[in-house]
């Protein structure tokens, strides 16, 4: 597999309109009187041009895409696992017992399934 390149013109565009509401939403003076609709223009123009490049990216050959870019892919057991797990884990945050030790555990569990840090 090669590394992935972008395609070039769509990606770009990505970028200037990203820069075009970062324009908007930080740098706009303002005595603009159309800063709000400029606002506006820019996040759809962000959008329009994100939806350019993900047809450009589906439109390559799939080695060539970026790793982990077809997520229609069915899950893996192992995922498939942790779904059941943490879906049982959510429940179990719900439970009546005493001194709340099975919420504490669901809480315990879910962050070790988002590998998180909870005391």
């Amino acid at each position: 597999m090669a590394a992935y390149v972008p395609p070039c013109a769509e990606h770009d565009d990505l970028i200037a309109a990203a820069l075009r509401v970062i324009e908007a939403t930080h740098y706009q003076r303002p005595e603009n009187p159309h800063a709000d609709a400029e606002h506006e223009y820019a996040n759809e123009q962000l959008a329009l041009a994100a939806r350019a490049l993900t047809r450009a990216v589906d439109a390559k050959p799939a080695d060539d895409r970026p790793i982990g870019w077809d997520t229609d892919a069915t899950p893996t057991e192992a995922e498939a696992t942790v779904a059941r797990v943490r879906a049982f884990a959510e429940d179990m945050a719900t439970w009546c017992s005493p001194h709340g030790v099975a919420a504490d555990y669901a809480k315990r569990l879910l962050a070790v399934i988002d590998n998180t840090k909870e005391n």
